[in-house]
């Protein structure tokens, strides 16, 4: 039933397992994965946190730049990269 749609898009949470699992693709043949910004944004966040650097964070304009930098990471087209 599932496989009668046809999807061309879906976005999801930013779960690596559920992405590396490829199980909406083995439903959805040609679709087109995106993963959601915001909760890239949590996931980030929280990893902040869980390594001691939310203090420094909150402190530190620098820890704030770094952060941002790497949130700003998919919005980089790989094709641009040197």
């Amino acid at each position: 039933m599932l496989s009668e749609l046809k999807l061309k898009t879906i976005s999801i949470d930013f779960e690596q397992s559920l992405i590396q699992a490829r199980y909406i693709e083995l439903v959805f043949v040609d679709i087109n994965i995106q993963c959601c910004y915001h909760h890239l944004s949590q996931s980030i966040w929280r990893k902040v946190q869980n390594i001691g650097l939310a203090k420094k964070y909150k402190e530190n304009e620098n820890v704030r730049q770094m952060v941002s930098m790497i949130k700003g990471l998919p919005s980089i087209i790989s094709s641009k990269i040197c």
